[in-house]
């Protein structure tokens, strides 16, 4: 495995924990909108996937209240959720390792890329990216995760799809990686269950960060 010289990683549930301040967030947008709140083991479902799919999908909000929701939301999350959020312990120390094998590293996530680069750099790792790619702030843009890898991609020098990985916690992670044409690889220390992930198309799951520096 260790042929991949341009590494991606998801944001959420892969490189941090950010669940308290995303779901905090979500929470207050149903109050805010009046809306009924979706039981907790539903509001899972809300880490990892982009907020449109969130909304409709596991809320089962029509567009137009879900455009609504997307909106209050990102006024809360952007209000103070977005600095509740932690880097996963040993996750620093990988990313210097792969930094000095010479990894072109690079961040994939549904997230608004704004709001990625707010988190990374409170979390203190952002200077370990060479690229940071994800979604446009304009939610009428349709933006998959196969877009923020293509997107990551085109901004490493020489990156290609047999020298390129990326890094998951969730079905999503691995559909993209899929639809980009290159490898994925799972984590179970995310928001993915080892049912989700083994049921996904990842080419091989990291139980902890220290299988995932021996896969890389």
């Amino acid at each position: 495995m260790n042929h991949y010289t341009n590494i991606l990683f998801d944001l959420d549930g892969t490189l941090i924990d950010s669940k308290h301040g995303v779901l905090s967030c979500v929470k207050k947008t149903f109050a805010d909108l009046n809306f009924s709140l979706p039981p907790e083991n539903r509001l899972d479902g809300f880490m990892g996937p982009p907020l449109e799919y969130c909304f409709t999908q596991v809320c089962g909000l029509n567009w137009e209240q879900a455009s609504q929701a997307i909106k209050v939301y990102r006024r809360y999350y952007e209000g103070g959720g977005i600095y509740d959020a932690k880097v996963y312990s040993g996750m620093t120390q990988l990313l210097k390792e792969l930094k000095s094998a010479g990894c072109r590293l690079g961040v994939a996530t549904s997230k608004s890329q704004r709001f990625a680069v707010i988190v990374l750099k409170h979390c203190g790792i952002l200077d370990y990216f060479d690229t940071v790619a994800g979604a446009p702030d304009n939610i009428e843009v349709k933006w998959l995760k196969k877009d923020s890898v293509e997107k990551a991609m085109g901004e490493l020098a020489g990156a290609n799809k047999h020298n390129t990985v990326l890094v998951g916690d969730r079905v999503f992670d691995a559909q993209g990686a899929k639809e980009a044409e290159i490898d994925s690889i799972g984590v179970l220390f995310g928001y993915g269950t080892k049912a989700e992930l083994e049921a996904s198309p990842f080419k091989v799951i990291a139980v902890d960060i220290k299988s995932l520096s021996e896969l890389l």
